[in-house]
């Protein structure tokens, strides 16, 4: 599913606008590239305070066990109402605002 594909369901779910994301971020120079356009694309367009942040920086990849840490991750970022942060988050990276 492209990005219209994501804006469209996002659209049809009648939801507010999403706060938080937590990336894949493997840090691989095209993979975050162009997974920072496609979170541009669908999601900082409709909230350009959205916080971004991924955990595999902090623990590694932890390949069939990622989801679910990620998962594990924004829960506990619900309930400290911060996400994590990461090495250089100050500093912007190409590809997009955020």
């Amino acid at each position: 599913m492209g990005s219209h594909g994501h804006e469209a369901s996002l659209n049809e779910a009648e939801q507010p606008p999403i706060d938080a994301l937590i990336a894949h971020g493997t840090g691989t120079k095209m993979g975050d590239a162009a997974e920072i356009r496609a979170i541009n694309d669908v999601f900082w367009r409709h909230n350009p305070a959205l916080a971004v942040t991924s955990i595999k920086g902090h623990i590694g990849h932890s390949t069939a066990a990622a989801g679910v840490m990620a998962v594990i991750a924004g829960i506990q970022a619900i309930s400290a109402r911060t996400t994590a942060s990461y090495y250089g988050n100050d500093e912007r990276r190409s590809g997009g605002p955020i």
